[in-house]
C-alpha cells in the first residue's frame, strides 16, 4: 500500500517533535557543615609577671676624708684587692702652726677598690669621698614591683634571670620586699639572690627577671572560639555530631587564649573553626585538631 508523498512528511515530523523522556536526577545528599574541634583539657595555668633587675654589690663602701689636708699618697689604686683595715690614702694636715703625722685612711671593708674620686696633691675637707670599695663576688639583684603584684611577689618566691651578656638563664629567689610603696613611681623594691652560689656574675649588669604567678590548673581555649550571645559569651560544643550552644564565665586572657572559669567540662568538643555558620541543633562533619597544650 502507497502512502502519499505529504502523509510520509507528516509521521517524520511528527515522530521528530516527540521529545524523548528524561530520567529525573537523583537527589545529592545534603553537604553537612565541616567543623573543627579542639578537647578541653585541664592544664597548669600561669601569669607571667617580668621585671627590669640590676645587678649591684653587696658591698660598695665609700670611704671618706677622716680630717682636712692634702691627698699626700695612695697606697691603693683602682682595682686592688684590699683588706678590711689596710692602709689606702695618707692625708697630711697643711696647718703652719703645727706639724701633723700624716694621716691614715683605711678601708673599713675587705674588697676591690672600685672607684677613685680624688688624685694626690688634691686638697680635701673632712667627710669628703676618697674612693669607693666593692666586693664584686658578692651581688644582690634588685627589681621594682608594681603595687598591682606586690600579692604574687613574696620571700621565697623563684625565678629565672636573664642577660643580654650570657645566653642561658640564672635561677633566682626572693630574698625579701620592701614594705615601702614610692610614692612616684608607684613601685615597691624586691632584693634576689642567686640560687647557684658558684656563678659569679659582675655588678652593674643589667636584665629581666620572670616569675609565674597565680598558678593553677584550669581550662583556656582560642579567643577566637568565643562567640558572643548578645553580651554573654559562649561557646559550640559538639556531642554525637550535633552542634550545642554552651554559655561560659571567661577568666584572663593569657598569650591569646582565654581561660574558661565555667560552663566547659574537661573531654568537651570545643569548635574552634567552621566552614560556615552552624545552627544550635545543627548536625556537622566534625575535624579534631591537636588541644593547644600538645
Amino acid at each position: 500500500m502507497k502512502f502519499p508523498n505529504w502523509t510520509f512528511n507528516a509521521l517524520i515530523l511528527s515522530m521528530l517533535a516527540i521529545s524523548p523522556v528524561k530520567a529525573a536526577p537523583s537527589e545529592e545528599p545534603k553537604k553537612l557543615p565541616i567543623v573543627f574541634v579542639a578537647r578541653a583539657e585541664k592544664v597548669e595555668l600561669f601569669d607571667r609577671l617580668t621585671y627590669p633587675a640590676r645587678l649591684l654589690p653587696m658591698i660598695n663602701a665609700t670611704v671618706l676624708a677622716e680630717s682636712d689636708g692634702v691627698v699626700k699618697k695612695f697606697t691603693a689604686t683602682l682595682g686592688t684587692q684590699v683588706k678590711k683595715g689596710q692602709t689606702l690614702v695618707k692625708i697630711l694636715n697643711t696647718d703652719p702652726v703645727y706639724k701633723y703625722a700624716a694621716a691614715n685612711v683605711t678601708a673599713p671593708v675587705s674588697g676591690v677598690v672600685s672607684g677613685v674620686e680624688v688624685t694626690e696633691g688634691t686638697l680635701v675637707q673632712k667627710g669628703q669621698a676618697l674612693l669607693r670599695i666593692t666586693d664584686p663576688s658578692n651581688i644582690r639583684i634588685t627589681i621594682e614591683v608594681a603595687v598591682s603584684d606586690l600579692s604574687a611577689i613574696h620571700q621565697g618566691l623563684k625565678g629565672q634571670l636573664t642577660l643580654h651578656s650570657h645566653k642561658e638563664p640564672f635561677s633566682v629567689e626572693v630574698v625579701g620586699v620592701s614594705p615601702y610603696v614610692d610614692p612616684g613611681t608607684g613601685t615597691a623594691t624586691a632584693e634576689l639572690k642567686l640560687l647557684d652560689k658558684t656563678q659569679k656574675l659582675p655588678p652593674g649588669l643589667v636584665g629581666k627577671v620572670q616569675f609565674r604567678g597565680d598558678v593553677h590548673q584550669g581550662i583556656e581555649v582560642p579567643e577566637y572560639a568565643i562567640f558572643y550571645q548578645g553580651k554573654e559569651p559562649s561557646l559550640r560544643l559538639v556531642t554525637d555530631g550535633k552542634i550545642s550552644f554552651s554559655p561560659v564565665k571567661l577568666g584572663n586572657t593569657r598569650r591569646g587564649m582565654v581561660e574558661v572559669l565555667s560552663g566547659l567540662s574537661p573531654g568537651s568538643m570545643v569548635v574552634v573553626r567552621a566552614s560556615s555558620y552552624v545552627a544550635d541543633g545543627e548536625m556537622v562533619e566534625v575535624q579534631t585538631l591537636k588541644s593547644h597544650s600538645e
